[in-house]
């Protein structure tokens, strides 16, 4: 068992980690914004809306898969060549197989989803853009943000196996250093071109460094032999491993889906009824409050480990109930902990936020401010949830479930509330807002609300049935 105290003896590193590293992502987009303005940010996030959601339709969530299997092995303490061999491969296999199987599988889709999006882009570019920006799209550009996106698909398997194969000293290093550099290279190339070809090529270049870093840093731990060849699964191993997880596979690529419609759409939809200044703004707010997720992601990075583990324990011993209840109690701190969070930053940024927009980010960007705020009890509540139940459905092989209940908060929230609370915002002037601010609203609306529903179907049956049915029987069924 990894006990949650065990957890908690590094988590102070990942804080100072995250906190430094959203100071960093805060410099950067504070220049970006001052250098390029909300228009600008609006073309360059339509240019490369398309690669996510075709990321998303292509995604069978191969880092999970990966992430599951290396806690499997420490959880039960097997050897690894007899895990390998269970899957189906010849004994003495090397240890890296299933990972490099996977790694290999993952590279080929986001090639595959760089290529894909590179020819829809160029082909919907009449349809995504005001005739005024359609002569500065050149293919040069439309494939270098559809690369930008592609290169970070690829390198976030080598990231996420990072949480169990490193340190947690090497790991935060490895994160600072990343953003330092991502920095650097982004103040260079926009200072050079403040358009969006300019934040285009700064984040494909940032993108591509960041994939050889991760990568450099996975193979020196020995968790993966990407760099000898001869240790590279071949085609019959690499479907070997892909068939013995074919339902988790199948359920993760429906949650691609999902995705595909949530945060892959989101951009696409609001460029299609909105003007690209509002693209711009939108973009600004959710990139902020993304970036600005560094407790969250602390919190993510330190403890998904001590709970996927304590969940693969409970579904290899029938009878233990103390991984069981730590589960419980730690998830209902969370939520709690959450929820207070939310209620003191919404306090905050109620009174201060506008200000604090104008101050750093220029005039331009204050109608963003009621967008930012919605954006943030999302991720705070995306945060405090998803910790504990997204390593749970995975040690639950329940991927199908969370799916499912994904798809009915994607539908209800985003493709239902949004679009009304947009026509009741900016047909009837409800409030006195400017039609910007009141679009803004409707749709940071409707992409915040899928989580509380998406949630609350997910965890209710999960709990339930964890409560109910032994896991080991379950996973039999």
């Amino acid at each position: 068992m990894v006990p949650f105290a065990q957890a908690n003896s590094s988590l102070s590193r990942f804080l100072s980690a995250n906190i430094t590293c959203g100071i960093i992502g805060f410099i950067q987009a504070i220049f970006i914004a001052r250098s390029c303005g909300p228009v600008e940010l609006g073309i360059a996030a339509v240019i490369s809306s398309i690669t996510p959601l075709i990321i998303n339709l292509l995604d069978i969530r191969l880092p999970d898969l990966a992430l599951a299997e290396l806690s499997k092995i420490q959880t039960s303490n097997e050897k690894v060549e007899s895990l390998v061999k269970s899957r189906g491969f010849e004994k003495g296999a090397p240890k890296s197989a299933i990972i490099a199987g996977l790694a290999l599988t993952h590279i080929s889709l986001a090639l595959a989803a760089f290529i894909v999006s590179f020819g829809a882009t160029y082909l919907m570019r009449t349809v995504l853009f005001e005739k005024s920006f359609l002569s500065n799209l050149e293919p040069l550009i439309i494939a270098t943000a559809c690369f930008a996106t592609s290169a970070a698909f690829a390198g976030s398997y080598f990231i996420v196996l990072q949480r169990l194969s490193i340190s947690a000293i090497a790991l935060t290093r490895t994160q600072i250093f990343t953003a330092v550099l991502n920095l650097l290279v982004t103040t260079l190339i926009v200072s050079m071109l403040p358009t969006a070809s300019g934040i285009v090529i700064a984040a494909a270049s940032a993108a591509l460094l960041s994939l050889l870093i991760n990568v450099a840093v996975l193979a020196h731990s020995g968790t993966i032999s990407l760099l000898d060849i001869n240790a590279w699964p071949g085609a019959r191993e690499i479907f070997l491993i892909l068939r013995a997880h074919k339902n988790f596979l199948f359920a993760g690529n429906l949650y691609g889906y999902v995705k595909a419609l949530h945060r892959g759409a989101d951009i696409l939809i609001v460029s299609l009824f909105c003007p690209q200044l509002v693209v711009g703004l939108y973009k600004f707010a959710r990139g902020l409050t993304d970036n600005a997720s560094i407790i969250i992601e602390a919190l993510q990075r330190q403890y998904m480990p001590a709970i996927l583990i304590l969940a693969q324990e409970g579904t290899q011993s029938p009878g233990t109930k103390e991984s069981n209840g730590e589960l419980k109690n730690f998830a209902r701190r969370s939520m709690r902990l959450g929820l207070l969070a939310g209620l003191v930053i919404f306090t905050v940024q109620y009174f201060f936020l506008n200000y604090i927009i104008i101050l750093f980010f220029g005039a331009a960007f204050a109608p963003a401010a009621p967008a930012v705020a919605i954006f943030t009890i999302g991720a705070l509540l995306m945060g405090s949830v998803n910790i504990w139940l997204w390593p749970w459905t995975l040690a639950q092989r329940q991927m199908g479930l969370y799916a499912r209940a994904a798809f009915i908060g994607t539908i209800v929230g985003q493709y239902g509330l949004a679009f009304a609370f947009f026509y009741l915002f900016t047909a009837t002037h409800v409030f006195s807002f400017s039609d910007t601010t009141s679009s803004l609203i409707a749709f940071a609306l409707g992409h915040t609300l899928v989580y509380p529903i998406h949630y609350w179907i997910a965890a209710r049956t999960l709990m339930h049935d964890f409560a109910e049915v032994p896991p080991h029987q379950k996973l039999n069924q």
